[in-house]
C-alpha cells in the first residue's frame, strides 16, 4: 500500500503519465488508458478517479468535483481509441498525429469549433497532410462532427466514407452540396 502523495499527471496519446517527484528515481509511471477499468469511487479523502488494470490501481484525488469530471470523461475516451474528441482545439489541419496512427481504427471523430481548411481553400498553406481531403483515411468512421467550423465548401472526401452514419455540418457557411452526397447512407 502507498501513501498519499501529489504529482503532475498528463494524459496523452492514450496515456497517463504520472512524474515523479523531484526527490524520487528512476522513471514517470505511464500507464496505458486501453487496458484499464476507469470509474470514479469513493475513499475516506473523498470522491476520487480509479484507474485499474488486471495488476494495479491507481487512485487520483482532485482539488475539485469538476476537475475530476473532466478527468474520469478524458480518461475514458483516451482508453477508447475508436473515438477521437478534437473539439475547440483551433486547429486549421489535422493533426499528423492523427492521421499516422492508424485513422482507419476511428470510428467517431469530433472536430467541432475549429477552424479546418480543404486543399483548395485560399488561406492554404504548404502542408502535404492534414487536409479536410484526408478524410477518407478514416475508413471505419461512423460519426463525424464538422460543425462550427466555417466551412465553405462540402468536404467531398466524405462522399468516400462508405460506414459513415452521422454526419454533423451544422453551423457552417456550405451553399451547395456535390451530387455524390448521395453516396452515403
Amino acid at each position: 500500500m502507498h501513501r498519499w502523495s501529489r504529482h503532475k499527471c498528463l494524459l496523452y496519446n492514450g496515456c497517463l503519465r504520472i512524474q515523479k517527484g523531484i526527490s524520487e528515481t528512476g522513471e514517470d509511471d505511464v500507464i496505458n488508458l486501453s487496458r484499464c477499468r476507469v470509474d470514479i469511487c469513493e475513499t475516506r479523502r473523498g470522491r476520487c478517479l480509479r484507474l485499474q488494470t488486471s495488476t494495479s490501481v491507481i487512485v487520483l484525488r482532485f482539488d475539485d468535483q469538476e476537475t475530476l469530471s473532466l478527468w474520469s470523461t478524458r480518461c475514458r475516451q483516451s482508453g477508447n481509441r475508436h473515438i477521437c474528441d478534437l473539439s475547440d482545439r483551433k486547429l486549421t489541419l489535422l493533426p499528423e498525429t492523427l492521421l499516422s496512427a492508424n485513422p482507419e481504427d476511428i470510428q467517431q471523430l469530433n472536430l467541432r469549433r475549429n477552424s479546418l481548411l480543404g486543399k483548395n481553400s485560399s488561406n492554404a498553406s504548404g502542408a502535404q497532410i492534414g487536409w479536410l481531403d484526408d478524410l477518407n483515411r478514416f475508413t471505419s468512421l461512423t460519426s463525424l462532427d464538422l460543425s462550427s467550423n466555417r466551412l465553405s465548401t462540402f468536404p467531398v472526401s466524405i462522399t468516400q466514407l462508405t460506414n459513415l452514419q452521422k454526419l454533423n455540418l451544422a453551423s457552417n457557411c456550405i451553399q451547395t452540396i456535390p451530387s455524390n452526397v448521395k453516396l452515403l447512407k
